[in-house]
């Protein structure tokens, strides 16, 4: 029962996929001006959709390779560099000083 539900649910993802990559290539060839620059649209487009649908396996695969100390290090630097954006986004408020203030 278990192999079965993994195996539906396999299936209804792929389906899922295929009609998001379809309706993407649709979108993408109707910005175009020309048949040619539709197809280029439509394929980058639906190989855009498809691509999002592999990354977390790309991860997983990426994640799995290091060796503990590895992953403890890139956990701080995420760590770190997510700390720094929302400190920059909290300094994006502050006036800046005037002239005669700097001196």
């Amino acid at each position: 029962m278990r192999h079965a539900l993994g195996v539906l649910g396999v299936l209804a993802a792929g389906v899922l996929l295929a009609v998001s990559a379809a309706m993407n290539w649709r979108f993408g060839f109707s910005l175009s001006r020309t048949e040619f620059d539709g197809q280029i649209y439509g394929a980058a487009s639906a190989a855009a959709d498809c691509t999002k649908a592999l990354v977390p396996f790309f991860f997983f695969a990426a994640w799995a390779v290091p060796t503990f100390e590895q992953q403890k290090k890139i956990a701080r630097i995420c760590k770190k560099m997510a700390s720094g954006s929302r400190l920059k986004g909290q300094r994006r408020h502050v006036p800046l000083l005037s002239q005669e203030a700097r001196q």
